[in-house]
């Protein structure tokens, strides 16, 4: 599934049904990754939480789309990678007799486990497909943002690395 980022943030509603996860990297270059609840041309809103989150047009500097992997590959290769090895060394080192139950054992003690690794893995993995970037400027390298909490005043520190990249770290007070 190949998409093509749109020009302009107005042009979103034709990719983007409502329920879709994407990430929206804003002009302070915050991540926020959410399940699109509203977009019109000149907003956006994010559900996450149970809260909702609101961008207007001018805040979004990217727009990325959240898409699973598709679990199928993964689960075919654990099953072959946990199978076929056990198969042939206890195949190669068995009898005629024993083939079956060889055969068998493998796939049940190495396939299926190789089979149920690979859909888990599969279903952890997603990749990010960029829909739309602003062309006004990139969003800010270093942000800090103060975060007062009964009993607790932190400091969140944002720093973009790259064109798109950022880590985020804390330091408490």
């Amino acid at each position: 599934l190949q998409l093509a980022p749109v020009a302009a943030f107005s042009d979103l509603p034709t990719l983007l049904p409502p329920g879709t996860t994407i990430v929206v990297t804003d002009t302070k270059g915050r991540h926020v990754k959410g399940k699109l609840s509203g977009l019109s041309g000149e907003s956006l809103s994010l559900a996450m939480d149970g809260r909702i989150q609101k961008f207007t047009r001018p805040e979004v500097w990217e727009v990325r789309k959240v898409i699973p992997d598709t679990i199928v590959n993964g689960g075919l290769i654990g099953l072959v990678a946990g199978f076929v090895l056990p198969a042939v060394i206890c195949t190669s080192r068995s009898d005629a007799s024993e083939t079956y139950f060889c055969v068998a054992g493998a796939f049940a003690l190495g396939g299926l486990p190789g089979l149920g690794i690979g859909l888990g893995i599969d279903a952890m993995r997603s990749r990010k497909v960029m829909l739309f970037r602003s062309s006004s400027g990139t969003p800010h390298a270093f942000t800090v943002t103060p975060v007062v909490t009964p009993g607790r005043i932190e400091l969140r520190a944002s720093v973009r690395l790259g064109k798109t990249g950022g880590r985020e770290s804390r330091r408490r007070r």
